[in-house]
This record gives structure tokens, sequence and C-alpha cells, in this order.
């Protein structure tokens, strides 16, 4: 002989939350999309505006770039605890080689070396 069960009925507490978010829902779907909404517009904000200040600093150096050689100057500056020739030599090089390397079309003539010393003091004896 075989029996038969009767069906289970779902649990009351999930039946009534799922009612309960249904009507929630129906009552502030309108809210809910504004939020999501100004989420994803302020996401996108904060995303682009990095973007757009580094497109706009890179438009701004090939404009310097593209400029006309008679007035343009560009300039490296470093900083260093103790001057000295083997300093001067030991930088130049290498910045020399990253200007033609990667600038050469934009420079008019040779680098200039220009050693600037503020704040420097010589004590006499």
């Amino acid at each position: 002989m075989s029996t038969t069960q009767a069906p289970r009925k779902p649990s009351p507490g999930i039946s009534s939350t799922f009612t309960l978010v249904k009507w929630q829902w129906r009552q502030h779907w309108l809210m809910l999309l504004f939020i999501t909404l100004g989420m994803i517009a302020s996401i996108t904000l904060v995303c682009t505006i990095p973007l757009l200040s580094e497109v706009l600093q890179t438009a701004s150096l090939r404009d310097t770039l593209s400029a006309s050689p008679e007035n343009g100057e560009l300039s490296v500056q470093i900083t260093s605890r103790e001057l000295s020739n083997q300093t001067v030599q030991t930088f130049f090089p290498q910045i020399n080689r990253a200007f033609q390397t990667y600038l050469k079309s934009n420079l008019a003539g040779p680098p200039q070396l220009e050693v600037i010393t503020p704040n420097f003091t010589f004590l006499s004896p």
C-alpha cells in the first residue's frame, strides 16, 4: 500500500518576507532607481576627473613642445646634496640621453648646461 504525502507549504517566515519585499519594492522603486543612477554618476565622475586631468596635462606638454622654438625653453631641475664636477658629469649625460631619445624632433639645438646654486654661500677664511 502506498502512502502519499501532502505537498509541503513554504515556511511562513520566508513567504511573509517576500511579500514584504514586494510591497516595499512597489512603494520605493523610483527612489531606488534614482539612488542607483546617482551612484553610477558619482562613480563615473570620480573615475573620469583624474583621467581628464592626465589628458589635459599631456595636451599642455604637447602644446609646449610644438610651440615655436625661438622663445621656448625646457629645463630640468635636480636637487643634490653636494655640488661637484662629478655630480654634474653623472646627471647631465643621463638627462641629455633622455632628451635626445624622446624629444629630439622638438629640440632646436644642442642642450645647454647651466648650474644654479640658490642659497649657496661661500665662506672666506
